[in-house]
């Protein structure tokens, strides 16, 4: 079985697995930091799923937030670039 797609087979109209399985547990759930956890992942993948977004835009994002837009990592040209000028 190809678990990448597993999410896009149990959709139930724009809404899939990853938004409705959490929402299910915490109802189970009864510690109010567990419910809390599970509500905002089932929010932020029912978000994504809404405007198409991917796993990996999202940790784009947060990685971005993180580092509060500020990237540190630079490729060889860019340096390149700083010390001669031109690439």
């Amino acid at each position: 079985m190809d678990w990448r797609n597993a999410g896009f087979r149990t959709k139930i109209g724009k809404i899939d697995g990853s938004v409705i399985f959490p929402l299910l547990l915490a109802i189970v759930v009864f510690h109010y930091v567990t419910i809390f956890f599970l509500v905002l992942y089932a929010g932020v993948s029912m978000y994504m799923s809404f405007r198409g977004r991917s796993m990996k835009w999202l940790w784009r994002r947060l990685r971005f937030w993180l580092r509060r837009g500020v990237i540190l990592a630079r490729t060889q040209r860019y340096w390149r670039y700083v010390r001669t000028g031109h690439y």
